[in-house]
């Protein structure tokens, strides 16, 4: 798999063809459309051409009344989605059409309208009860709120802190003045509600002597009728108001039938918002536009046969070496390596002219999670979710990716853990000793065990980390040999692999498994030490060639020691879970060797291993892939990857609810 080559597109067609060209675009999915700014810029200001505009703000204003709409579906009337359920499909010719989006648009603004309506009803309730809890305190006090008194006498309704005693406040106000009363109303623990009668050339002075014990007066401006009057009428309109809001809830709730026409209506504008975008791209002459893109080169000829039928000009043409930092990048999959992407995406696509990493990274990554989780049961687990998620929800691009990276690590865990004897730890043997004390099994027959093999485990990780390392060494040197940089794949791969050379034969003779002569291995290595240091100051003069070759000599040992040991971790990580396992296995297992073998000691078994391995699986789904990730990304990717592609991005028919049909 690699890199699809792509080509420079160059198109002028009619001007009265434009819509259907998009249309046609938008059903082949092939062109990406690219603004030529020099292009257009030089035209404008010659007044020759003038960019292309287009009505994208009004369908963005579409599409949000109508995800407005189906956000108040959900509130008022929840679906009740079938778990795992596949989106529904719909033939390209009614996506690309819209005619269902006027009637759905209606249908939206309709559920807005009766959603504003409840709010304000809501608000109006929310002034009602701010009504009853302020007269609530006055329900006992019978005079009308508008009346303010007679021709000489004044009223007036005020609160008093509740810690003052109300018969020292009276007092106070009789030797201030003779001519004024006090009644105390109602009170509660914060404030005691009280009416005031007095003459009116004698209130000013009433006023001042309450203000002194704190007296705050009460306004009840623009209400009548008694306090118990006014609580009626609010409770009352309450009642009314509650009625009104059910009615427009039920409104809003009898649409939600609707929802599937709201959803196509709004993948029907997202259609069209992709049209307009790709439209205002566009640049012209009053009677022809001209276009700018890419196209992959393998879709050229389906491209040929659209344009055909359309009165136009167009020509390809391969990108020159100095644009490839605009060519956008589109890998080429198969069943394996699309489970790669996933990852590809969340590291950074290759540049352009690179060499697309996932048909390298796939089988160290898969092979990498597998020795990581396993565990026979926790592979089971995978497989039958992927292939259960696969069959019903009939995923695409990225959810199938996840769904076969899934499954392939998951075979890859069942075959890693039937190596290593592993069934949800050792869940077989406890639950046979659990049964039977005096049984002499052992267990499930392993080749090697992360518990009682780790050095050797250990030891392989390492390996498998060199041989990882290697292929991104040669990946490293089979491109710099295509470009032309044959003694830089010398000097920096070339002399590492004589090291490794060198060292592999001294070891070899030292160990005396091999009749080689000790010396020829130094010898080797020295080649190798040499040719690295030289490689790493050829490009310098001076002092600055030996600074080159110590810091070659700190990069190069530090480097590779901490990359080699990396990989330790794949071994860290088998025998984590493992052991995690076990472990839940020995607890699930206590009540049963502890009170023998009955029916609350096997629910309790059940219990603990179904909690305890949910619990490490769950851990180790997340982990593994994290440091699978890790070594590919850092590791690996370090030796040979060139990143920083723009990911192709075709004009197409873009949806979130349906898929187009096949």
């Amino acid at each position: 798999m690699a890199i699809l080559k792509m080509k420079r597109l160059r198109l002028m067609v009619a001007r009265s063809q434009k819509e259907e060209l998009l249309r046609e675009l938008q059903r082949l999915g092939c062109v990406e459309l690219t603004e030529n700014s020099q292009a257009l810029q030089e035209t404008e200001e010659q007044g020759l051409t003038r960019r292309e505009s287009s009505g994208l703000m009004a369908l963005k204003a579409q599409q949000g009344t109508l995800e407005h709409a189906m956000a108040l579906l959900d509130k008022y009337a929840p679906a009740k989605s079938k778990l795992l359920a596949p989106k529904p499909e719909f033939a390209s010719d009614e996506l690309l059409g819209g005619s269902s989006v006027d009637e759905a648009l209606q249908l939206a603004e309709a559920i807005a309208a009766a959603d504003e309506r409840i709010r304000r009803i809501c608000a109006e309730e929310s002034r009602l009860r701010s009504v009853i809890e302020a007269l609530e305190p006055w329900k006992d006090l019978d005079l009308p709120l508008e009346f303010e008194g007679t021709e000489r006498a004044a009223v007036l309704t005020g609160s008093l802190p509740g810690r003052i005693p109300l018969d020292e406040v009276k007092k106070a106000l009789d030797e201030t003045t003779e001519e004024a009363e006090l009644f105390s109303i109602s009170e509660d623990k914060r404030a005691r509600y009280v009416l005031l009668v007095c003459m009116k050339e004698g209130l000013a002075a009433a006023q001042d002597c309450l203000r002194r014990y704190g007296f705050t007066a009460t306004a009840f401006s623009g209400m009548t009728g008694t306090p118990k009057e006014g609580i009626a009428a609010a409770e009352e309109s309450l009642k009314k108001l509650a009625a009104e809001k059910d009615i427009w809830s039920a409104d809003i709730a009898g649409r939600g039938g609707s929802r599937g026409e709201l959803k196509l209506a709004a993948d029907q504008v997202s259609v069209q918002i992709g049209a307009a975008e790709a439209e205002e791209r566009l640049y012209g002459t009053e009677t022809t536009l001209a276009l700018d893109g890419w196209v992959p080169v393998g879709q050229e000829s389906a491209l040929a046969e659209v344009l055909e039928r359309f009165d136009c000009a167009w020509e390809t043409e391969e990108p020159d070496k100095d644009e490839y930092e605009q060519v956008p990048v589109q890998l080429k999959n198969n069943f394996l390596t699309n489970s790669l992407n996933m990852v590809t995406n969340m590291y950074s696509l290759p540049a352009y002219g690179s060499v697309d990493p996932n048909p390298l990274m796939a089988p160290f990554f898969i092979l990498f999670y597998g020795l990581m989780m396993a565990d026979m049961g926790y592979g089971i687990l995978m497989i039958v979710a992927a292939l259960v998620a696969m069959k019903k929800i009939k995923p695409r691009q990225g959810t199938l990716a996840f769904c076969q990276l899934l499954l392939y690590g998951g075979i890859a865990t069942f075959i890693m853990g039937a190596l290593t004897g592993s069934l949800f730890g050792d869940a077989p043997y406890r639950i046979v000793h659990m049964f039977n004390p005096n049984s002499t099994w052992e267990g499930l027959p392993y080749l090697f065990s992360p518990v009682f093999n780790s050095e050797m485990v250990l030891y392989g990780a390492m390996a498998l980390g060199a041989i990882h390392l290697n292929v991104g060494m040669i990946v490293s040197a089979v491109l710099k040999v295509r470009d032309g940089k044959p003694l830089d794949a010398l000097f920096e791969e070339g002399s590492l692999w004589i090291i490794l050379v060198g060292g592999i034969l001294f070891v070899l003779s030292a160990l005396g498994i091999a009749e080689i002569p000790r010396k020829v291995g130094v010898i080797v290595l020295i080649v190798g030490a040499v040719a690295l240091l030289f490689g790493a100051g050829r490009h310098s003069k001076g002092i600055g060639k030996l600074t080159a070759a110590v810091g070659c000599i700190y990069n190069t040992a530090t480097g590779w020691f901490g990359d080699i040991l990396s990989y330790s971790r794949i071994m860290a990580l088998m025998l984590a879970g493992g052991v995690v396992g076990q472990v839940f296995n020995t607890i699930a297992a206590m009540p049963a060797e502890s009170s023998g073998v009955n029916l609350v000691t096997i629910l309790a078994f059940l219990l603990i291993f179904l909690i305890g391995h949910a619990l490490n699986f769950a851990l180790n789904l997340l982990g593994c892939f994290v440091h699978d990730l890790r070594l590919q990304c850092l590791e690996f990717f370090g030796k040979f990857y060139q990143d920083g592609g723009k990911p192709f991005d075709p004009l197409r028919i873009r949806t979130k609810y349906c898929y187009p049909k096949e």
